[in-house]
């Protein structure tokens, strides 16, 4: 019988086939967030991130440091930046959104709907533009990571994913963007509707965690969110998303 608590001892880069499960060591969580271990015993101290003390070792469930890290980017404010804000923003190898997102890529008139209907919108675009042999098969990985815990975050964003970042049918790393003018049910913590739909689809753990830091820092800037709800079309939403991501990476 399985346990909870079986520990993988492999870098958290390549995990396991059930890696929703998967239970990490310190180390290991250290290595994830890029920040020492020293900062990761110092947010467990501040009861700030989830893990337990098992035979008197740290252990944390992969997907529950997900979890964390995604809110936790997108919540915190610019004056009250923790370590692990800081270590990302000062990490060399920060990938520029312009790389994994085209304007073809983007649906400024995503309908509202059932969560499956409106990812799979956002798939079927990944699947044209030969980032996934199939869209369907990326479809279903995203829905099983949305049945653990809604991707959506407060402020009508939400950053759907696979639940496994490594899975075979996926060519390359890209995004889709979808913009919900009227908001659509999606789970939000906070119970409003969700507007905008970023799709990360990557071919490893190591670019979805970067990527993800990456979005989470972009989408706080101010008026970013709003300025890409009031955009016209598809051109103007990726000129504004681009010129923002220049100006993060050129530190302007």
């Amino acid at each position: 019988m399985h346990s909870l608590f079986t520990t993988k001892q492999d870098n958290p880069s390549t995990p396991g086939p059930d890696s929703g499960t998967e239970v990490w060591t310190l180390s290991q969580v250290a290595d994830f967030l890029k920040i020492s271990e020293k900062s990761v015993t110092r947010l467990l101290q501040q009861k700030q991130i989830p893990g337990v003390k098992v035979g008197g070792q740290w252990r944390f469930l992969r997907q529950a440091v997900e979890d964390w890290f995604a809110s936790r980017m997108s919540a915190t404010e610019e004056d009250d930046k923790e370590p692990l804000i800081t270590a990302i923003e000062s990490q060399d190898t920060a990938i520029p959104v312009s790389r994994l997102l085209s304007p073809d890529n983007i649906l400024p008139e995503l309908k509202p709907g059932p969560k499956e209907v409106v990812l799979r919108r956002l798939c079927r675009l990944l699947q044209e533009e030969g980032a996934v042999s199939s869209g369907e098969a990326l479809l279903e990985k995203v829905m099983a990571r949305e049945r653990m815990a809604s991707t959506a975050l407060p402020g009508g964003l939400a950053l759907p994913h696979p639940r496994e970042p490594d899975a075979p049918f996926i060519l390359k790393p890209s995004l889709a963007l979808g913009i919900c003018p009227k908001g659509t049910e999606f789970g939000a913590p906070d119970g409003q509707p969700t507007h905008v739909f970023f799709l990360i689809c990557v071919n490893s753990l190591v670019t979805h965690v970067r990527l993800l830091g990456r979005l989470s820092l972009l989408l706080r800037t101010e008026g970013l969110l709003e300025g890409i709800q009031r955009a016209r079309d598809a051109q103007e939403i990726h000129s504004m998303i681009i010129q923002r991501d220049l100006q993060a990476t050129m530190g302007v």
